[in-house]
């Protein structure tokens, strides 16, 4: 309860009693008592002879728990003044003297101790060993499972390995909810938050900090206050609110050093001069610095006294002193290197780069951005356990994929500067890819998780340099025999699965134009990839002026889809033809001439337009046509077939992928409600700052669902027709896994940015008719394509580096190889028709695109040329024709019309010729 003064007289009266019985044992702990509360008011000298002198009575008793309690009381003490060898000394004697008692419950807590211990230390290989111990040990015993689960958590928070840090925390979390040891919640969520801290995540972060302050009160712990402050000081700098973070930091300052946390001192001292760098206050800065760094030294707090040196380069910088500034970057660097610190590895290589590249001295420039390039790879491989934490963190390090990528652009090196801009698109999606390839040519789990815990034990910097060549020798043999096991997977274990230019080009048919644009902060980067053929254009324009040019081609990108309802009908849309004219001119037409009409075109977008179909661009415009009449529009779709991908390394791991084996044709619609309005819940997700909340929703009758599945259906033998009652979401998910086409005709939309599909309503256990991206992952489809027709199924959370995170992406993971989704609202009677006329073209032997282009072309001639009805569906992955089991019906037709239209004109010009 921190009631110091009162416990010091109890133990003060039971040590008399004690003396005067003769009664050693209590004697020892009682002077060990008065020890712990001496370290806890910060006499640590006075706590520590009293230590010593119970030490020396216990050892005089021969009492090997007193002894073993002592020495494991005296550790803490030397962690609290950060004499870390001290404390491993007295631990590691308390740990062997609890081993030969057999106490596990003290076993468990030692080992927390030292894992703790070897942690500040860097020694992560240690201090991982012993917290798996302490959690072998804690049995039962649920505070000992949270300690040592806690300390595993911020090891490999500490290692970025973020994905295993949080399956440690939301266990330890999960236990402390359930005894409710408030020291332990705290604990956690300290945790919790900076590891949101690290992912860019700051206001998350700030939801576990401050949770923390409001039992920071309670516990009454000068030490964990301090540590709270620290780390709001730190969260608020993060969202640039100096004033606050310079509160709290200075808060965390003084309560610190009230209580000789040294650790603490040193560590907010230095963040505190983080702080002022930002704000260009140098001078302030420095001379914090140049307080603290002799601190470090002395402490050999070498993980500080990198950020430290690190934190003075960026002064030195400023001021114009690069010689000095390279010199400090470097010994950062090789410090942060020797205790695992990546994030600042990576830091202190881009900053290098950046003075090089200031210097003009080109390849010390590249050499450093490659460095930094391939720890953040190191890093990132290992998180795809938890697709949502791979995400944030790439996206917090994507800016120094773009930094290259400009400065291979200014030294003309363009293929360098287009395969580092791909590499930094979609790598969640394409590492998954990958690993659902290796997954399904290996059916050993056991194996593969093998394969990447290998390699991240690797690339960790955890072992030893002595066993780094036996890893590698046990990488080989274990992907060795996962390729006697399956040939194919050889091309696939490597690790970094992205195709070089050349690689590329290798692959690309005579038809296909991969079409990447690029757009940094004063020019539009477009880079066009043939088969034969690599172009590269550079348009100066400020994305700020061309997300304007965006919004003057229709009202709908002036909306913000994710607030509430609204529904655009094709007044509403009102698409302006003269400015999807100027769009074109900007970013198609400097190229177009290179690309032939009919062939394909595949657009890699940056997420400014990556809602933007480009089949809408308008080719040509003059003074003398409407910006609103659409009839007789030359629209580039008429010109091309045009298609998209995330990243063209996606593109062509669905290009090249196997066929799936399936036949069945799964065709969903018309789904019934029992109720027109729903309550819907939407679990938030991870990293994402909206909270659970219930809503209201709207639903209306798709009266031309049905007709549009039937429609389809018609033209297949093999379809599988789940209509009102029967389309459920189990009915889907039983029939999905078999299907080579999917087909969905229902409501779709999106709740807090987060894409939904909806399903009958029926009662069902296991499934609340809502299909979720989380549960679309799971699925292991085999299908050849799915095709969502319904409202804005490829929208979702834009992340700056992935893209949309939705529907598509979600069925790429799951085992898809194309798909067609929505990017608006679409009209339910139009739909229909549309979507009769894609499979009749498809059907007929038409590949995806074709298909999709001809639909396009048709519905423009039969319905509408107004660009809201026909250009939201957009196709993106693989585009081959589809081998497809056709009604003999349609065999019948197709011999009716070649029979009228073939047979009969040949016989005609034959009679004529005997006449003749």
């Amino acid at each position: 309860s921190g009631n110091y003064e009162k416990a010091e007289m109890l133990y003060r009266e039971g040590l008399t009693s004690a003396v005067h019985k003769g009664n050693k044992i209590e004697e020892i702990k009682a002077i060990s008592n008065l020890a712990i509360i001496r370290d806890e008011e910060g006499d640590v000298h006075e706590a520590r002879e009293d230590f010593n002198k119970a030490l020396f009575l216990a050892a005089e008793l021969k009492d090997l728990e007193l002894q073993a309690f002592v020495n494991s009381e005296l550790g803490v003490s030397y962690t609290y003044t950060n004499e870390l060898i001290a404390a491993i000394d007295h631990y590691e004697a308390g740990y062997k003297l609890y081993d030969k008692l057999k106490n596990y419950y003290r076993l468990s807590v030692i080992s927390n101790n030292l894992g703790k211990v070897y942690n500040s230390l860097a020694n992560y290989g240690a201090s991982i060993k012993y917290f798996e111990e302490g959690l072998k040990y804690a049995g039962e015993n649920k505070r000992s499972q949270i300690l040592n689960l806690t300390g595993l958590a911020d090891v490999y928070a500490n290692l970025s390995n973020y994905s295993k840090a949080l399956i440690y925390y939301e266990k330890a979390r999960k236990l402390s909810n359930e005894i409710k040891e408030i020291s332990s919640l705290v604990d956690v969520d300290l945790g919790m938050g900076i590891l949101h801290y690290n992912l860019n995540a700051p206001k998350k972060a700030m939801e576990f900090f401050r949770e923390a302050e409001k039992y920071s009160g309670i516990l009454d712990n000068p030490y964990t206050a301090a540590d709270i402050y620290h780390k709001l000081g730190l969260t608020y700098s993060a969202v640039d609110s100096t004033e606050r973070s310079e509160y709290y930091l200075t808060r965390a300052l003084e309560t610190a050093g009230q209580y000789g946390d040294i650790y603490t001192e040193a560590a907010v001292s230095t963040d505190l001069a983080g702080l002022y760098i930002s704000k260009g206050r140098f001078g302030l800065a420095k001379k914090i610095l140049e307080d603290i760094m002799p601190v470090a030294d002395e402490y050999e707090l070498n993980q500080l006294k990198a950020v430290q040196m690190m934190l003075l380069a960026k002064i030195k910088r400023e001021t114009n002193n690069l010689g000095a500034s390279l010199v400090l970057l470097k010994d950062a660097s090789n410090l942060s290197a020797e205790v695992n610190d990546h994030n600042n590895r990576i830091e202190d290589n881009y900053l290098l780069a950046q003075i090089y590249e200031e210097k003009g001295i080109t390849d010390s420039a590249e050499t450093y951005y490659g460095r930094a390039l391939k720890i953040i790879e190191d890093v990132f491989r290992p998180l795809f356990e938890r697709a949502e934490v791979q995400i944030s963190y790439f996206s917090s390090v994507s800016s120094i994929y773009h930094s290259y990528a400009e400065f291979c652009i200014s030294q003309g090196n363009y293929k360098k500067a287009f395969e580092l801009i791909d590499a930094s698109r979609s790598r969640n999606t394409m590492q998954n890819l990958n690993n659902l390839k290796i997954s399904s040519l290996i059916n050993d789990d056991e194996k593969l998780n093998k394969l990447y815990e290998l390699d991240w034990q690797l690339n960790s910097g955890i072992e030893p340099a002595d066993e780094t060549d036996s890893l590698r020798n046990e990488i080989g043999i274990l992907k060795n025999n996962l390729v006697k096991i399956n040939a194919e997977v050889g091309k696939y274990l490597n690790l970094d699965p992205l195709k070089n230019l050349k690689e590329i080009q290798a692959q690309l048919n005579e038809d296909e134009n991969l079409f990447t644009i690029y757009l940094s902060q004063d020019s539009l980067q477009i880079f066009l990839v043939r088969d034969k053929d690599f172009l590269v254009k550079n348009i100066k324009i400020t994305s700020d002026s061309l997300i304007r040019m965006i919004s003057k081609i229709t009202p709908y990108y002036n909306s913000d889809y994710s607030e509430g309802d609204f529904y655009f009908n094709q007044d509403l849309f009102a698409f302006n033809a003269k400015a999807a004219y100027d769009f074109y001119k900007v970013t198609v037409e400097p190229v177009i001439e290179f690309i032939p009409e009919n062939s394909k075109i595949i657009f890699i977008l940056p997420v400014e337009l990556i809602s933007l179909p480009f089949e809408f661009l308008v080719t040509r415009f003059n003074d003398t046509m409407s910006p609103f009449d659409y009839s007789n529009l030359p629209f580039l779709i008429y010109r091309n077939e045009v298609t998209y991908s995330p990243s063209v390394n996606i593109y062509m791991h669905q290009k090249l992928g196997v066929p799936g084996r399936k036949n069945k044709i799964l065709l969903v619609g018309d789904p019934s409600f029992k109720d027109r309005e729903l309550t819907l819940s939407i679990r938030s997700g991870l990293l994402e700052n909206n909270y659970s909340s219930p809503r209201n929703i709207n639903l209306y009758p798709l009266k031309y669902s049905r007709e549009e599945i039937e429609g389809v259906d018609g033209l297949f033998n093999n379809g599988v027709v789940l209509l009102a009652d029967e389309a459920t979401e189990n009915n889907f998910k039983q029939n999905a896994p078999e299907s080579m086409i999917i087909h969905l005709s229902t409501h779709s939309f999106l709740f807090e940015n987060q894409p939904l599909i909806l399903f009958s309503n029926n009662a069902d256990d296991k499934n609340d008719g809502f299909l979720e991206v989380g549960e679309i992952v799971k699925l292991n489809l085999q299908s050849d394509l799915v095709v969502l027709s319904s409202c804005r199924s490829g929208l979702g959370i834009i992340d700056k580096a992935e893209g949309i995170l939705g529907m598509q992406k979600s069925f790429f993971e799951a085992g898809t190889r194309s798909t067609i989704v929505t990017l608006w609202d679409v009209n339910d009677k139009y739909t229909s028709k549309f979507m009769q006329e894609f499979y009749n073209y498809l059907s007929s032997g038409y590949d995806k695109s074709q298909a999709l282009r001809a639909a396009k072309i048709e519905f423009i001639k039969k319905y509408s040329a107004n660009p809201y009805y026909w250009s939201a569906f957009i196709l993106s992955g693989n585009l081959e024709k589809m081998n497809l089991n056709l009604r003999s019906n349609n065999h019948f037709i197709f011999l009716i019309v070649f029979f009228f239209f073939i047979i009969i004109p040949i016989i005609s010009a034959y009679s004529k010729r005997l006449k003749t």
